[in-house]
């Protein structure tokens, strides 16, 4: 500060002068402070009523400057809504919503391109939520076997990660998956399935569980698209996030 008043003229000594000035007045009427809300104002009437009682107290030893300030209101108590939306600017912005298929991975031959898929009882037409492709995570799938019946899930990981573990088990008919003791029940060809990204699941800005709100799509999932036995291939409706 003083280097402001510096260069614009005043000297040392003029400085130094009014600095000890303002440091003299402002111990002089240093005075203890109580502040209070603008609705308490029979509070302070009370306390100007009984100074003469309270002089000998420890707070009200010294002269008390008695101050107002505004009370909290709904302002106070809100905060600013989640309303940006920024546009991302990764390789995928400018493709629309669907499932696109990367044409590298091990798993593009049990994959198409599509921007809806269809109701396995009813015929009833979705369209895809998001743009999913392979190294998409946070998706919920839906694989679909040549005799009609699909089964859902979803992975927190890059969806042909996921799907390559689909695949094993089938071939290797491991019996922790659903969709693996389908295909050998039923005697089809290992190769004989699809796969789709149906909807990606993001989470806000301010965070949040992402494995949780998976878990909460995929349930919808299931029962809007009737993937559990007998009708698919899914055998379990974990319902406990819900709770």
């Amino acid at each position: 500060m003083k280097g402001i008043f510096r260069k614009r003229g005043y000297s040392d000594e003029q400085l130094n002068t009014a600095l000890h000035k303002a440091f003299d007045e402002s111990e002089k009427e240093k005075k203890p402070f109580q502040t209070f809300p603008s609705m308490c104002r029979v509070r302070v009437w009370i306390l100007r009523k009984s100074r003469s009682l309270l002089k000998d107290t420890e707070l009200f030893k010294e002269t008390t400057r008695i101050t107002f300030c505004g009370g909290r209101n709904l302002k106070d108590k809100l905060v600013h809504s989640d309303c940006l939306h920024t546009k991302p600017t990764h390789l995928l912005s400018a493709l629309p919503e669907g499932h696109f298929k990367c044409g590298r991975c091990t798993q593009r031959q049990h994959t198409t391109k599509c921007t809806s898929f269809s109701h396995p009882v009813t015929g009833k037409e979705y369209k895809i939520r998001g743009t999913i492709s392979c190294t998409t995570t946070g998706v919920v799938y839906l694989i679909k076997c040549s005799c009609g019946k699909v089964h859902v899930g979803m992975t927190t990981r890059s969806l042909k990660m996921r799907m390559a573990e689909h695949c094993s088990a089938i071939k290797t008919v491991n019996k922790d998956s659903p969709a693996a003791l389908h295909f050998d029940r039923m005697k089809h060809p290992p190769t004989s399935y699809w796969y789709t990204g149906i909807e990606r699941v993001q989470i806000s800005r301010r965070g949040g569980n992402l494995k949780e709100a998976l878990l909460k799509r995929e349930a919808y999932w299931i029962t809007e698209l009737d993937a559990l036995t007998p009708v698919g291939m899914s055998e379990d409706l974990d319902l406990r996030v819900f709770l």
